[in-house]
């Protein structure tokens, strides 16, 4: 989603969460 800040470069996990919005926001991508 939208969050403040740069991306967070975490990796993916098992169930595919992905920090897209930054600010360690974690969202499922299908």
């Amino acid at each position: 989603g939208v969050g403040r800040g740069p991306p967070q470069p975490t990796p993916r996990s098992a169930t595919g969460s992905d920090d897209v919005g930054g600010c360690g926001e974690l969202v499922m991508i299908s």
